[in-house]
């Protein structure tokens, strides 16, 4: 918005929505809250509440603002809900917002991918149990019988399971197939003649392999060890940007994840002088009495409502005006129930 328009606009608002606007009496009440009760010194903060339930926090210790309405319509309530207030609830109510934890997003993403790939390490070392077991039962020492050569007698192969690898193929299907030699010398990612595929419950380690992975290595290194941790070193470097590590966290997430955020430091410690000052307020004799007095009117009102509730709309009205709500019974009103 330009000057010309600005000026425009400030002077409408100022007529339309505000020109009649009065001064009115403000119901707030405030408090300093510093070390041993003087003024001044380390931590100090002042928390300030207003009508209609908006609590202020300013000093030494950095600002905070927290609104409801509901909880907060007296500063009575508004000591004792911060005092039993959850520190994650109370600053969903306030102006300040989580921020993106680097490291909780890489322990988010590194427990995703150890969980796909657990179960296939699983699978495969019950899969090599079997084959020894196997093995060893056919290979084990036996006498021949007399109409079995002697070249029949063992030792007897078993096919080995096949060990885990990414396998290529053409990226296209008028490509012809790709031969072991081929495969052998095919880095990943930088060609766009082929596509790599990885066993079930490895595709996670192979879209890290793809997004941080160097390209003169083979994809191969996501099935060992030190091939991991070097993709994990790299992941940890990636995430210390937020904009980058939010689309990082798209491609290996497929979407649905976009980082794992957080209270800072900052928010937890406005909490915890939050939680201080109400401690103070509702051990004081001025809270016992304001919130004893706030309960007593409450109640006055609620038998108040009742007594209206039972009275008629129409007749009698100089009978109960000496009590109202309650109806009398007396003979004039119940002749025959009296006789």
């Amino acid at each position: 918005m330009d000057h010309q328009k600005a000026t425009a606009a400030l002077e409408r608002l100022a007529i339309e929505r505000y020109g009649k606007h009065e001064l009115a009496p403000a119901d707030t009440k405030s408090w300093l809250v510093s070390h041993q009760g003087k003024k001044g010194g380390n931590y100090w903060f002042t928390v300030t509440w207003s009508y209609p339930g908006i609590l202020n926090v300013g000093g030494d210790i950095g600002e905070i603002t927290l609104t409801h309405y509901n909880a907060m319509d007296t500063w009575v309530n508004a000591a004792s809900w911060v005092h039993r207030g959850d520190y994650d609830y109370l600053l969903g109510k306030s102006n300040l917002r989580p921020e993106f934890d680097s490291d909780a997003t890489f322990d988010a993403l590194v427990e995703d991918l150890v969980r796909e790939a657990k179960y296939s390490l699983i699978e495969r070392r019950n899969a090599l149990r079997e084959w020894r077991a196997d093995m060893r039962a056919e290979n084990e020492p036996r006498m021949p019988e007399p109409w079995e050569a002697p070249d029949e007698y063992g030792p007897f192969w078993i096919d080995k399971p096949e060990p885990l690898r990414c396998v290529f193929t053409p990226a296209y299907d008028w490509m012809p197939a790709l031969n072991q030699d081929q495969e052998a010398k095919t880095h990943w990612p930088g060609r766009d003649t082929v596509k790599v595929e990885a066993p079930e419950g490895w595709e996670g380690w192979l879209r890290l392999y793809n997004a941080v992975g160097e390209c003169w290595n083979k994809p191969d290194e996501i099935f060992d060890a030190k091939g991991r941790r070097s993709l994990l070193d790299t992941l940890r470097g990636r995430l210390d940007d937020r904009d980058g590590a939010v689309d990082l966290c798209v491609n290996l997430g497929g979407g649905d994840f976009y980082g794992s955020y957080g209270w800072s430091h900052h928010a937890i410690n406005m909490i915890a002088a939050l939680h201080r000052w109400a401690a103070l307020v509702v051990a004081g004799d001025e809270h016992r009495v304001a919130k004893a007095r706030a309960e007593a009117l409450a109640e006055h009102r609620m038998h108040a409502a009742m007594f209206d509730r039972r009275m008629p709309r129409h007749g009698y009205r100089d009978i109960y005006d000496y009590a109202p709500g309650v109806m009398p019974l007396v003979p004039v009103l119940f002749p025959r129930e009296a006789a």
